[in-house]
């Protein structure tokens, strides 16, 4: 376990740098949720076919290897991962009052699945579970951040309906 979590520096890194442009695609969408899901759609080949899709490679030797090889191959992927998305971007991100509390639920969201990644792992350590299963957390961590253009809409969904709540509650 020790090594997934130092493998996760790099992934987190690329996954900031991902979920930055993703919320500089929400903003450019000013906020609407309906238009953000149809850019993201629009741009499906820009932001989907990405050498991301080699990640498939990290899946296969995550079933087939130890904990160690995969950490390492997964260290050296999501930081080959960072230096090209790095490069690659180059539009500015102005942090809005809005994005706060969109990111505040994308950091919660990804501290959940790491909670649950912890009571998974623990009840491995604590013999409930026979056969070692943390192969499980580095498919999951290649899902999430390929999905993460669809879980920053999902975020977004989350927001409004908080905003909502509170908005409600004030007027009253």
């Amino acid at each position: 376990m020790i090594f997934f979590y130092i493998s996760l520096v790099t992934y987190f890194c690329f996954l900031i740098l991902k979920a930055r442009n993703g919320i500089i695609l929400f903003n450019n969408s000013k906020g609407d949720l309906k238009k953000y899901r149809q850019n993201v759609i629009k741009k499906g080949k820009e932001l989907f076919l990405t050498p991301e899709l080699l990640a498939i490679i990290l899946v296969i030797i995550a079933l087939n290897a130890n904990e160690k090889i995969t950490g390492i191959c997964f260290v050296i992927f999501y930081m080959l991962l960072f230096l090209y998305f790095l490069r690659k971007s180059k539009d500015k991100f102005k942090l809005k009052k809005g994005n706060i509390s969109l990111i505040v639920i994308l950091v919660l969201f990804f501290v959940l699945v790491n909670v649950l990644f912890c009571v998974h792992y623990m009840s491995f350590q604590s013999d409930f579970l026979w056969f070692d299963t943390q192969w499980i957390y580095y498919i999951v961590s290649v899902v999430l951040g390929y999905l993460l253009y669809f879980i920053i809409w999902f975020c977004g969904i989350i927001n409004k309906a908080v905003e909502l709540v509170f908005h409600k509650k004030h007027k009253l």
